[in-house]
């Protein structure tokens, strides 16, 4: 999936396809899981891919600080500004970057970006943006103690628990009035911070909800949950998994409450059959993972989003120790 340019966005069947050409959403979160398979494996040759995505989310920053997110094959940019979201994801791969790598010089081109994109912060408004960008700027505060982060996360936490206060009640304990993608980094990012016990809270409502027989059963993307509407059941999203998978093994790290271990494992067994369908998403031949649980099928595409979910995934499970 990856070539000269980055990481390619989409694939049909395991081949991948060049007519969508690449994102940098994608390739921040392929930065984070090269780094983190190189610190787990010692493969000195994942560090030329480390370098290579790091490249590829410095082309897409405008001179300006902000980024642009999808590009054409022949190198076209295809919109003038990235979306939050790919903001969001971008800081978090660059703050895990700064934070985590081995190698000095990527450290200190993360670093260069996250700088970029300081005066910019404020702009985001979508909450999973928000969520995107705190958990990019906690890690960039380990990595650089000094740097001047207290007034923008402070801003963000304050936004993303406000959006808590506005829409919970005791029933519905969530930050909006309806349950769509990625929903566990939402109370992922207030972890470590003076609202962490509502986060908590949060968190194990929304697995309560998604536990369905004994099995993850995630919010599907064909209608989603809107509150007291119809649940959507498919299709559901492995990047979805991830996200649940990642905010319960934290959510266990700061509380010790063993639900969200339990969880973490039941999010993971999605990937592998333990859904709804019982059916595998990984591909044992190429490695890869499927695009989605569908009503009767899997969608045999395996994209660089379900590819990255399932990789990170495994890295979830092995830096948490459990085993799969």
């Amino acid at each position: 999936m990856t070539d000269n340019t980055g990481l390619y966005q989409h694939a049909t069947g395991a081949r991948p396809n060049p007519e969508f050409g690449y994102c940098l959403d994608d390739n921040a979160r392929a930065l984070t899981a090269a780094i983190r398979a190189h610190a787990l494996t010692g493969e000195n040759g994942l560090l030329d891919y480390i370098r290579h995505y790091l490249a590829f989310v410095e082309r897409c920053q405008r001179p300006d600080g902000r980024f642009r997110n999808f590009m054409a094959a022949d190198g076209t940019w295809l919109e003038a500004l990235g979306s939050g979201d790919s903001h969001g994801r971008a800081a978090w791969g660059l703050g895990f970057a700064a934070r985590y790598t081995a190698q000095s010089e990527v450290r200190l081109r993360a670093l260069r970006c996250l700088d970029g994109l300081l005066p910019h912060l404020a702009e985001f408004e979508h909450p999973r943006s928000q969520a995107f960008l705190l958990l990019g700027l906690r890690l960039w505060g380990e990595a650089e103690p000094q740097s001047p982060l207290t007034e923008p996360r402070g801003r963000l936490r304050r936004a993303l628990a406000a959006g808590l206060q506005a829409h919970a009640t005791a029933d519905w304990p969530w930050f909006e009035p309806e349950l769509t993608y990625c929903n566990a980094t939402l109370p992922h990012a207030l972890l470590g911070e003076p609202e962490q016990d509502a986060a908590l809270q949060a968190l194990a409502w929304l697995c309560g909800v998604m536990e369905v027989d004994g099995v993850m059963s995630l919010i599907g993307n064909q209608g989603f949950y809107p509150r007291g509407g119809r649940r959507a059941v498919y299709d559901q999203q492995p990047v979805d998994a991830q996200a649940t998978l990642a905010a319960c093994l934290a959510a266990y790290s700061v509380g010790g409450d063993t639900r969200f271990q339990r969880w973490a494992r039941l999010a993971f067994g999605w990937f592998t059959g333990a859904n709804p369908n019982h059916l595998s998403l990984i591909d044992q031949d190429s490695g890869g993972c499927a695009d989605g649980l569908l009503e009767n099928d899997v969608n045999a595409n395996q994209g660089a989003e379900s590819l990255l979910a399932w990789l990170l995934a495994q890295e979830d499970m092995l830096e948490a120790g459990l085993s799969y």
